[in-house]
């Protein structure tokens, strides 16, 4: 990443996501690496000689809010065309009360779900917030009114694309206040099926998931 121009490259380079779109590039397209690294947020690479020599492109986004262990956690999927989409958190659910937002990127910009412009320059370090992309779902904040019978601290787990275009995505919450490990709702997860229908985002509970599988992540 260094060598590739990364300005503030610090290491700890994970979560690395291939992606490649035929319609950029110089004729042989433009192949991506979207991975977490430097400021803890989704940093992108690209080679336009299928990996031969890759390029700095910059942060996809950066978070508003404190920086923690992971500004954000994403999915994505490619048409392999002209169009990645993806799915994200704010940051991980152990440390805040993560939502689910989508957004996508064509021609060197990212977007919203109804095709506003979010950053027009996505090769570059000024990013938005995975917030300022378009809500699937917002977790009810933890403010102790009807917390136990309320979804919050999301997390990614996957996006798809149908044979149509049509968006698919799978994230679960933690439900309610019991405690299996350390922190509340951990005791009870909940898988959520999301589709992308007539420019709206359609999302509902298909699976109750119960504990964390063991202590320490309690959101695997």
């Amino acid at each position: 990443w260094p060598n590739a121009g990364d300005p503030v490259a610090q290491g700890d380079i994970t979560y690395s996501n291939w992606l490649y779109l035929s319609a950029e590039g110089h004729g042989k397209g433009r192949l991506y690496n979207i991975a977490r690294g430097s400021k803890r947020s989704p940093n992108i690479a690209y080679s336009d000689d299928w990996g031969q020599n890759w390029k700095y492109g910059g942060k996809l986004s950066l978070t508003k809010t404190e920086s923690s262990y992971s500004n954000g956690y994403y999915k994505f999927n490619s048409n392999n065309i002209d169009r990645i989409d993806f799915i994200c958190t704010e940051h991980h659910p152990r440390n805040y009360n993560t939502s689910i937002y989508h957004g996508y990127i064509k021609a060197g910009k990212s977007y919203n779900s109804s095709g506003k412009i979010i950053d027009s320059n996505i090769f570059d370090e000024n990013a938005p917030a995975p917030e300022d992309f378009t809500p699937i779902f917002r977790a009810s904040p933890e403010d102790g009114i009807n917390d136990t019978n309320e979804y919050h601290r999301a997390w990614t787990i996957e996006l798809e694309r149908g044979t149509n275009g049509s968006l698919y995505a799978l994230f679960i919450t933690r439900f309610g206040t019991k405690i299996a490990d350390s922190l509340p709702g951990d005791a009870d997860h909940r898988l959520f099926y999301a589709s992308f229908d007539n420019n709206e985002w359609q999302c509902e509970e298909i699976a109750k998931m119960g504990p964390g599988l063991h202590k320490g992540e309690q959101d695997y």
